[in-house]
């Protein structure tokens, strides 16, 4: 069974800088793995059987692939990064389950019926982790190191369409 987990980049708020000037925050540093995305990511490898593979799987800016060397460093088997739509890169990377933060910013209401839907996966197999789930485990120097070697797979699909639209779209075919 593949498993993908939905991994957001979001500034590393440790290393901002802010322009007094403009009123304008600028990002220093690296994007790092949103928090609450790495309890999910334990989730998944926790449930994790054999035979079972586990993709974390980024999108959006080229600079967000590199979030995904802390996931694959945590123990995921595969981490694909895409520019498109995250449901389309989950499909084509042939997800059986998908994880996601609570705390996404798709939202906890819209994600199942968003991914779900996309997918064409029973609610069930959507699964929402709370952030205080449990603390993800903290992968070591030598983890990091060779998951800095691995590669990191692009999954070309169709641009993102709005996700309101999307939302409506899906809204509108349940009514029905």
């Amino acid at each position: 069974m593949r498993t993908v987990v939905l991994c957001h980049a979001v500034p590393d708020f440790t290393n901002l800088s802010i322009s007094k000037s403009q009123d304008r925050i600028f990002e220093k540093g690296k994007r790092v793995l949103f928090a609450p995305d790495a309890v999910a990511l334990e989730a998944a490898l926790q449930a994790k059987q054999a035979g079972d593979e586990v993709i974390a799987l980024a999108w959006g800016e080229e600079a967000n692939r590199e979030i995904l060397k802390k996931p694959l460093a945590m123990g995921a088997d595969r981490a694909a990064w895409t520019a498109g739509d995250p449901a389309a890169a989950a499909k084509a990377l042939g997800a059986d389950v998908v994880y996601g933060s609570t705390e996404s910013p798709l939202g906890a209401n819209v994600l199942p019926s968003f991914v779900g839907g996309a997918l064409a996966l029973a609610e069930d197999r959507v699964r929402l982790v709370a952030p205080d789930a449990g603390p993800p485990r903290i992968p070591n120097a030598l983890a990091l190191m060779k998951a800095a070697k691995r590669p990191v797979e692009t999954v070309v699909v169709p641009a993102r369409e709005p996700l309101v639209r999307r939302w409506a779209t899906l809204l509108a075919e349940e009514e029905a």
